[in-house]
């Protein structure tokens, strides 16, 4: 290549960039203030010691607007990773259309056996009293008790288990050795050991091991204490970069919530608190079937759980409206690329179809007010306008984030971000290689690497691990963890934005109790020794995971 169509291939390049990063300070809504105090540094910026540049980006880092800049790039490739998750292999394409079928099928079947509509506008007098119970959603009257589950991860765990690549021969001894039949490449226990290395050689210890340990070189200072002189300043400075650096160490209880939204971008203004409201009012104004599900969900899962039942009436709120929102089904379509899947399932039922055009009543819902800015008034057809059917386990999400922040807003977008950027991916059957399918591919990998004796001990016996562990991968631990260590976790897995943490976890805590587990001879025996994850000390166990050697 000659230097001259090198030079312009670099120049097309750097262009690009430009464009990206414009688009997205265009999306956060600050291009104008950025153009605008830019604008006014490049003139007032004296020429000083004749590096006009040096000196105008030094401005630049003091008034804010390189940061800025990085952040906008930053989110510009984040927008690239999520469209190449788009599905490739067609049989995982076909799967995934199988079980979503499955699933609304058991929708509509709860409907017809139930003689419910899948959405009706509320009476004036039901509206008004929602209303009036919001704030104490937990007190509103709904019979509940027929409703059941739609799915859980015990048919997450089936649908895996089921996977088959029509071009991938099983031999005798494959189809024993691991619950999940298909070639699917993962790291390596020693890629994971470098892809973590963080977790064991940074020169400061993590929080996460405890907040009373005095920080090397200063007898006098405690690590809680440096975390938080740090964690002041970093969240000062507004930089996606060094949030996530940060938050791998572990966050201090009252600055996650500000490291949190920095990461994962999800500020509250008055847009969106407006945005809010207006899926508070779509869900005083029409019911859906799913409602039902939420609640019932709630009711087994959250409302029973020593830690979460004093946060019932925040959850409610908040998984109310996450269902109302389309905002969440363009994105899982444009993540996805399953854009006619998930909004045409219920096209020809006779409830959707004469409320196709219902705006925010119906399942046509608009995305107008978008929190980081996007297409404003974009509609959807999918049901509920979120597209997320609910499934048992899914109060799970919201809870833990009510120990974060007190504000059903603050909560919302941050389970909005974290739900479209990782739990997603635990619902749908791909080859990504931080999707379901792979993370079990790694968990069962991890364990007969680590742990041959245990896998064998296993085969031998009819436990199955993977049972045991789906979950726990499937809620990200939430509910089987206490809050503080799960809190922990979730650090990491923004702070690393990997959930590979998830079943590098699952297969430690097999390792931690592995003498009970060589005790014991059936799957139900095995069931009891997980039972009670509540002892469980995430950032050590992980370290000790990532330091021993392969067994």
């Amino acid at each position: 290549m000659s230097p001259t169509s090198s030079a312009a291939s670099g120049e097309v390049s750097i262009q690009e960039q430009v464009a990206a990063c414009m688009e997205e300070l265009q999306i956060l809504g600050t291009l104008e203030k950025v153009i605008a105090a830019s604008e006014h540094i490049c003139i007032a910026t004296p020429l000083g010691t004749g590096d006009f540049l040096a000196d105008l980006r030094h401005a630049f880092r003091l008034n804010g607007i390189e940061t800025c800049i990085k952040n906008a790039l930053v989110l510009s490739r984040r927008r690239k990773n999520m469209k190449d998750e788009q599905e490739q292999l067609t049989y995982m394409r076909k799967a995934q259309t199988h079980f979503e079928r499955r699933v609304s099928k058991a929708l509509l079947n709860l409907q017809t056996d139930l003689k419910l509509s899948l959405l009706r506008q509320r009476s004036s007098s039901e509206a008004q009293e929602l209303s009036s119970k919001w704030d104490e959603l937990s007190t509103y009257d709904q019979d509940v008790g027929s409703i059941r589950n739609l799915y859980s991860t015990q048919d997450l765990y089936e649908a895996v288990v089921a996977l088959r690549d029509p071009d991938y021969s099983i031999n005798r001894l494959e189809e024993k050795w691991s619950a999940v039949k298909i070639p699917l490449n993962v790291p390596t226990f020693e890629e994971l050991q470098e892809l973590f290395s963080d977790m064991c050689t940074s020169v400061d210890p993590l929080l996460g091991l405890g907040s009373s340990l005095v920080l090397q070189g200063n007898s006098n200072v405690t690590l809680l204490n440096h975390r938080i002189t740090l964690g002041t300043k970093v969240v000062a400075e507004n930089d996606i970069l060094l949030s996530e650096e940060f938050v791998k160490g572990g966050c201090p209880s009252h600055l996650r919530k500000g490291l949190w939204k920095q990461v994962l971008l999800s500020h509250v203004g008055e847009k969106e608190k407006t945005y809010f409201q207006a899926k508070k009012h779509a869900v005083i104004q029409t019911e859906y079937l799913t409602d039902k599900i939420i609640m019932k969900d709630i009711q087994l899962t959250a409302s029973r759980d020593e830690h979460y039942f004093v946060f019932e009436d925040l959850i409610y709120q908040v998984s109310l409206c996450f269902s109302r929102d389309p905002y969440v089904c363009l994105q899982l379509c444009s993540k996805f690329g399953s854009r006619a899947q998930t909004t045409s399932r219920f096209a020809h039922a006779p409830d959707i179809s004469s409320s196709a055009s219902g705006g925010s009543s119906g399942t046509g819902g608009r995305a107008d007010g978008d929190a980081i800015g996007g297409q404003s008034s974009v509609t959807t057809s999918a049901f509920p306008p979120s597209s997320c059917i609910p499934f048992y386990g899914w109060a799970m999400y919201v809870a833990p984030l009510c120990y974060v922040y007190e504000e059903a807003e603050d909560i919302y977008y941050t389970l909005r971000a974290m739900y479209v950027k990782y739990w997603s991916r635990l619902h749908r059957l791909s080859s990504h290689g931080q999707g379901i399918v792979a993370l079990s591919v790694l968990f069962e990998r991890l364990i007969q690497q680590q742990e041959p004796e245990l896998w064998i001990h296993c085969l031998n016996n009819n436990i199955e691990p993977l049972r045991i562990a789906m979950p726990w991968m499937v809620q990200a631990f939430s509910g089987f963890l206490i809050p503080e260590q799960l809190l922990f976790l979730w650090d990491l897995i923004l702070g690393f934005d990997s959930m590979l943490l998830l079943p590098l976890l699952a297969a430690s805590i097999f390792s931690l109790r592995r003498e009970n587990l060589h005790r014991i001879l059936s799957h139900d025996s095995a069931e009891t020794i997980f039972s009670d994850l509540s002892t469980i000390q995430v950032v050590p166990l992980l370290q000790m995971a990532l330091t021993q050697q392969t067994g």
